[in-house]
C-alpha cells in the first residue's frame, strides 16, 4: 500500500507515535507550508516519511499542528497544515534543579532526564568539588540535549538552562521559592515529604561526586536552603538529581 493510500486510522496511529518536529515560522490552518532546514532533513531522511503521511509541526508561537506531507524534496518538503492540536500541560510544579559541574556524559544524562521529568530550570554552576572545567560550548550542548528531550517526552518548551562560575553566583541568581533544600550526605536527615504538604515552587541543590564542602554548605543556609539528603546510600550526582525530582514531581507535580 502506498503512504499517500494510509487511511484516516492509520494516519491517527502515526501522529500518536511520532514526536513533534520544530518549525522556524509561524503556521496557519489550510495554509501550504515550506518545510526545510536540520529538522526536515531528520523527518525526511531518518524517519524516511512518505507523500501523505502525518507530520506534527511545532511553530515558533509554540502552537502544534498535524500536517500532511504534500511534496517533498531531498532537504525540503510541502506540507499542508490541517489540525491544531493541544499540547499536554506543563507541571503545575515549578521545579528547579541546582546541579553542580560534573564529568560531560553524567551532565548530559542528567539535562535529559530532568526535562522528561518536567523541570523548569536547570542551573548548572562550577562547585569546588566539580572534575572538569566549564567550555563555552557545552551550554550549547545542554541545551541541544534538553530540546530533543523535550520533544521526545512531549514537552512545548524546555527548560531554562543557566551556567555560572560559583555556588555563590548562582545562589545570587536564583529568587527564593516556597522549599528549598540542598542535598548532603548524612548525617543530614532524608528528605520526608507527604501529599499532604502543599507546595507549587521548589528547588534542590546537588553536589558533585563527594557532596559539597563545608564552605559551600554554609553558603547555602545563608541562604535559607534546609539540608537534607537521599537517605543513606551515596548517589553519584545525576542519579541523586533524577531521583529527587521524581520525587517531587509525584508528590506535588503531575507524575
Amino acid at each position: 500500500m502506498l503512504a499517500c493510500d494510509l487511511t484516516a486510522k492509520q494516519q491517527m496511529s502515526a501522529k500518536q507515535q511520532m514526536p513533534y518536529f520544530l518549525y522556524d515560522g509561524v503556521l496557519e490552518l489550510g495554509e501550504k507550508a515550506h518545510f526545510s532546514g536540520e529538522e526536515a532533513r531528520h523527518a525526511l531522511q531518518v524517519r524516511r516519511l512518505s507523500c501523505g503521511e502525518v507530520l506534527i509541526l511545532q511553530d515558533a508561537n509554540h502552537r502544534r499542528f498535524a500536517t500532511s506531507l504534500l511534496e517533498k524534496q531531498r532537504h525540503s518538503a510541502c506540507l499542508l497544515v490541517e489540525k491544531e492540536l493541544t499540547p499536554p500541560q506543563e507541571s503545575p510544579l515549578q521545579l528547579e534543579v541546582m546541579i553542580a559541574l560534573c564529568k560531560e556524559k553524567a551532565l548530559h544524562f542528567a539535562v535529559q532526564k530532568l526535562t522528561e521529568l518536567g523541570v523548569s530550570r536547570i542551573m548548572i554552576f562550577r562547585a569546588k568539588r566539580s572534575p572538569v572545567s566549564f567550555q563555552p560550548k557545552l551550554l550549547t550542548k545542554w541545551q541541544r540535549v534538553a530540546l530533543e528531550a523535550c520533544k521526545q517526552s512531549e514537552r512545548w518548551k524546555p527548560p531554562q538552562i543557566d551556567y555560572f562560575d560559583s555556588l555563590t553566583h548562582a545562589l545570587k541568581n536564583a529568587p527564593p521559592l516556597q522549599k528549598q533544600w540542598v542535598l548532603h550526605l548524612s548525617p543530614s536527615p532524608a528528605l520526608h515529604l507527604s501529599d499532604s504538604d502543599s507546595c507549587s515552587s521548589c528547588r534542590v541543590v546537588i553536589g558533585a561526586e563527594g557532596g559539597l564542602t563545608d564552605e559551600e554548605l554554609a553558603t547555602c543556609q545563608q541562604h535559607h536552603y534546609q539540608m537534607t539528603s537521599c537517605g543513606t546510600r551515596v548517589l553519584r550526582t545525576e542519579t541523586a538529581a533524577t531521583a529527587i525530582a521524581s520525587h517531587l514531581q509525584f508528590l506535588y507535580g503531575d507524575l
